[in-house]
C-alpha cells in the first residue's frame, strides 16, 4: 500500500510542477479502474484493492483540481493586464503590439500567470487582440479585449 502512495504523491508532485494532466490523471484513471474491477474479482483481497482504487482515484480528483487551480489564479492574475491593455489602448487609441509597451508605465512586470510550467507565462496576440495562457486539458485560456470574456479552445 506504501508503494502506491508513493507513486500516487510522486505523480502528483510532477504534476504540481508541469501541470499537463496526463500523468496523474491517466494513472488515476486507470489505476483506479483496474483495482475497482479487481475489488470485484478477487474477494478475498477487496479492502486491499479498494484502497488502491482510492488512492489512485483521489490522485485523479486531485490533478483535476491542481490544474484548475492554476487556471483561476492565472484567470486572476491576469486581470491587471487586462486593465493594462486597456489603459493603454485608450490612451493610444490602439492596443499594443507586445506586452513588453506595458512596462513599467501602465504595470510594473508581467505576472506570472498559473503555478505549474505549462500554464506558467501570459502571451499577448494583438492581432485579435488576446491575452492567453497554456492550461492542459483546455489547451489555451483565452481573454478576449473585444468580447471582454474568456474562453478555451476545448
Amino acid at each position: 500500500m506504501q508503494k502506491h502512495l508513493i507513486i500516487a504523491g510522486l505523480l502528483l508532485a510532477f504534476e504540481g510542477w508541469l501541470g499537463i494532466g496526463l500523468l496523474g490523471g491517466g494513472v488515476g484513471l486507470a489505476c483506479a479502474a483496474v483495482f475497482g474491477i479487481l475489488v470485484i474479482i478477487d474477494k478475498q483481497r477487496r479492502s486491499e484493492h479498494s484502497l488502491k482504487a482510492a488512492i489512485y482515484a483521489l490522485l485523479l480528483v486531485a490533478t483535476l483540481s491542481l490544474i484548475s487551480a492554476s487556471a483561476r489564479l492565472a484567470q486572476r492574475r491576469a486581470t491587471p493586464v487586462i486593465s493594462a491593455v486597456n489603459h493603454y489602448r485608450s490612451e493610444h487609441g490602439q492596443y499594443p503590439r507586445s506586452l513588453d509597451q506595458l512596462v513599467p508605465v501602465y504595470v510594473p512586470s508581467i505576472p506570472h500567470a498559473g503555478f505549474t510550467r505549462i500554464s506558467r507565462d501570459f502571451r499577448y496576440y494583438n492581432g485579435r487582440p488576446q491575452l492567453y495562457f497554456a492550461g492542459m486539458f483546455h489547451g489555451v485560456f483565452a481573454y478576449d479585449f473585444t468580447t471582454e470574456t474568456w474562453t478555451t479552445n476545448e
